[in-house]
């Protein structure tokens, strides 16, 4: 008789443990998708930085030579970005797009630029889908 109450006694330990082993499990499953979703989150607002600083780039090579074409990379940090070929002529009506990529997360901005020299005029400024 005393054997199974050893028995009974470990059944209800065992089945308590295996439940904290999985609502733990769970919980470091969550933490880890968590964390994967702020690097991400990180990752894709450093993309947009990068883009935005190409755009201020080419807007003052622009605004130092209005035939600036762009159609260059510019490295920073060991990250690319790409400014692509401005388009229009002249002093008015440019239109200036960059595009940065960090950890696979790629961001597209383009500039609509109204008037380059001074004073700049900037019609539009917004990330667009790549």
């Amino acid at each position: 008789m005393s054997d199974n109450r050893g028995f009974a006694a470990i059944v209800p330990i065992l089945l308590v443990g295996g439940l904290v082993l999985a609502l733990a499990q769970g919980m470091s499953f969550r933490a880890g998708r968590q964390v994967m979703a702020d690097i991400g989150h990180v990752a894709g607002a450093q993309a947009t930085h990068f883009a935005d600083a190409c755009v201020e780039i080419a807007l003052n090579k622009l605004q130092t030579v209005l035939n600036y074409a762009g159609n260059e990379s510019v490295t920073a940090n060991g990250i690319a970005c790409d400014i692509l070929p401005i388009t229009g002529t002249g002093n008015y009506n440019r239109v200036i797009t960059a595009r940065a990529s960090v950890r696979g997360f790629v961001r597209k901005i383009v500039v609509m630029v109204t008037k380059v020299s001074f004073p700049t005029v900037i019609a539009s400024w917004k990330e667009v889908p790549d």
